[in-house]
C-alpha cells in the first residue's frame, strides 16, 4: 500500500484538471478515488494550524480537522460495510469491520460527536438498505440509533487522551482494555437497539420463542462476529492510532 501510494503521490492525478484524458485514466477507477480522498485529507490536514504547545488539537470543539475525520471516517464505515461476509435473512451483515471507523473516530474527539457521527452514519445505511421500513420507529432502532449507538465508544475518550500523553509508556494491557472496552460498550448500544426493534416489529417470527430470545439470538449471529472482527483489528491498529497526534 506505502508503495502504491508513492506512485499516486508522484502521478500527475492530484495536479490535473477534472474531466481531463489523463484525469480519467489516472483518477477515475474505484480504487484510485478512495487514495486521493485519503491523499487530500492528508494534504489538508497539514495545512491546518498546528497543535499549540501544551494544548490538543482534539480539545476543539467543531474545529476543521474533526469535521474532515468524521466525514472520511462516515465514507471508509459505508466503503467496508458493501462488502459482506455474512447476511442475515432479515438483515445485519459481519462485514471487515465496518464499524471500526466509527469507534475510533468517537474515542478520538469524545462522546457526543461520536453519537453525531454514528447517527449520520445509520441515515446513510438507511438510505442504502434493500428491505422496506415496517414502520417509521422500526426506521429509527434500526438505522440511526443503532449506529448511532456506536458513538458510545466515546466513554473511552478521556482514557484515550490518557493514554496518548503517556507517549507510548503507558500498559499494552490496559490500552488493549480501553479499546475493548468501547468496542463492547459500542456494539451492546448497536444491539439493544436491533433488539428492541425485533421484540416491536418481527416477534412474529419467534414462533413459540420467547420474542426477546429469539430477537437476542439473531443479533448475536452477526454481532458476536463483529465483535471479534474489531477487537482484532483495533489491537493491529492501536499503536498507529496513538501516534497520529503524537506526529
Amino acid at each position: 500500500l506505502q508503495v502504491y501510494l508513492h506512485s499516486m503521490k508522484n502521478s500527475d492525478c492530484l495536479s490535473e484538471p477534472p474531466y481531463t484524458e489523463r484525469y480519467v485514466r489516472w483518477c477515475e477507477r474505484p480504487v484510485d478515488k478512495l487514495i486521493i480522498y485519503l491523499l487530500l485529507y492528508n494534504k489538508l490536514s497539514a495545512k491546518l494550524p498546528k497543535q499549540k504547545k501544551g494544548g490538543n488539537i482534539m480539545n476543539k470543539k467543531w474545529s476543521t480537522r474533526m469535521m474532515v475525520e468524521g466525514g472520511v471516517m462516515i465514507a471508509l464505515a459505508t466503503a467496508l460495510s458493501m462488502i459482506p461476509l455474512y447476511k442475515a435473512p432479515f438483515g445485519g451483515t459481519i462485514t471487515p469491520g465496518s464499524m471500526i471507523p466509527i469507534i475510533v473516530f468517537a474515542m478520538r474527539w469524545g462522546l457526543v460527536k461520536g453519537l453525531i457521527v454514528g447517527f449520520g452514519y445509520g441515515l446513510i445505511q438507511a438510505a442504502m438498505a434493500t428491505t422496506p421500513f415496517l414502520h417509521w420507529a422500526q426506521f429509527f432502532l434500526d438505522y440511526p440509533l443503532a449506529f448511532g449507538a456506536l458513538g458510545l465508544s466515546g466513554l473511552a475518550h478521556n482514557a484515550f487522551k490518557r493514554s496518548l500523553r503517556n507517549n507510548g509508556k503507558s500498559s499494552l494491557v490496559r490500552d488493549y482494555g480501553v479499546a475493548v472496552f468501547a468496542i463492547l460498550i459500542s456494539i451492546l448500544g448497536r444491539g439493544i437497539s436491533h433488539i428492541l426493534s425485533g421484540v416491536i416489529f418481527f416477534s412474529e417470527y419467534a414462533g413459540d420463542m420467547n420474542p426477546w430470545k429469539y430477537s437476542a439470538i439473531y443479533n448475536a449471529q452477526y454481532l458476536v462476529p463483529e465483535f471479534i472482527i474489531s477487537i482484532v483489528l483495533i489491537i493491529i491498529l492501536w499503536t498507529p492510532l496513538k501516534k497520529i497526534d503524537m506526529e
